[in-house]
């Protein structure tokens, strides 16, 4: 089965930040917004936009224990023919049997095709695909059209000396272990404002625009088109899903390195995030195996 997969995905969540800075304060080169740190060498003339997570990682909001909820998925049985033998085979599918019957001389290619041709026969709600396979194997996977429909793959007949392998590779039972956090972004523009005031700073105004542009729910990306709005930019897959909840500061973050004074100012923007981990877990009828009776001596 997959491994256990984070829905959430920092990088993409800063990278759509990055995106919405981009369109809110267009004056900043695009290699002048950083995440945390700026690069050794800056644009000609110092305006930067730097993303600092105040927190390394989302913080639950609500429920520290949160929550689970399990969904369906499409199921994919992997079959793999390991060794050719000759005589009847038989695969069971939703308690269905298809039938093949390997001739002499056939390959594992063979009786895969031979296989993968009568479940495709059976008319039933699934459908097969070629799979990757060892050398000198061949395999096919077997999904499931309904999701959730565990198909319950068995081979009910394999002749003598043939040999078989079935893998689940996405069961029928998705589960989310979630819960809503909060992510803080502290976002700082810096430039450095030209001797003799020839022109002056503007840091002033684009960390005004940014907390704007942040509250504005419905700013068109392009004048004149009702779509995409840009907060719009923020929200995008679940991956990188920023629901914008308040914006604190300004905060002073103006500094001085290697002798240069540098103005700047700062925002923390707080995101709703979701906070999940997604596993697939085993359905009943994936579990297979020999019981003996149990009675009292």
């Amino acid at each position: 089965m997959p491994s256990p997969a984070l829905l959430f995905d920092e990088a993409a969540a800063l990278d759509a930040l990055r995106e919405f800075v981009r369109t809110a304060v267009p004056e900043v080169p695009e290699v002048d917004v950083y995440r945390w740190r700026p690069a050794a060498v800056t644009s000609k003339w110092g305006l930067q936009v730097l993303l600092a997570p105040v927190n390394p990682m989302p913080i639950f909001a609500d429920s520290y224990s949160g929550e689970e909820s399990t969904g369906k998925q499409r199921q994919r049985i992997r079959v793999t023919i390991t060794t050719a033998a000759v005589g009847a085979w038989a695969l069971r599918v939703l308690s269905t049997a298809a039938p093949h019957t390997a001739n002499p001389g056939a390959t594992t290619a063979d009786i895969r095709t031979g296989l993968q041709g009568a479940v495709n026969g059976l008319g039933l709600a699934v459908a097969t695909e070629a799979a990757p396979a060892p050398a000198g194997q061949a395999a096919f996977d077997i999904l499931g059209d309904d999701a959730g429909a565990s198909l319950g793959v068995r081979f009910t007949s394999i002749p003598i000396g043939g040999a078989t392998t079935i893998a689940v590779i996405d069961d029928s039972l998705r589960r989310a272990v979630y819960n809503w956090g909060t992510w803080t972004i502290r976002v700082i523009v810096r430039d450095i404002p030209a001797a003799g005031g020839t022109r002056p700073s503007m840091v002033g105004a684009y960390v005004e625009r940014l907390r704007l542009y942040m509250q504005g729910s419905s700013i068109p990306v392009v004048n004149g088109l009702a779509y995409p709005f840009v907060r719009d930019r923020l929200q995008g897959t679940p991956a990188k899903r920023l629901a914008w909840r308040k914006t604190l500061g300004p905060f002073e973050a103006s500094v001085t390195e290697n002798g240069v004074w540098s103005r700047g100012a700062a925002l923390d923007f707080v995101f709703d995030v979701p906070s999940a981990l997604l596993h697939d877990i085993p359905s009943l009828d994936t579990v297979s195996g020999t019981f003996g009776a149990i009675g009292d001596p």
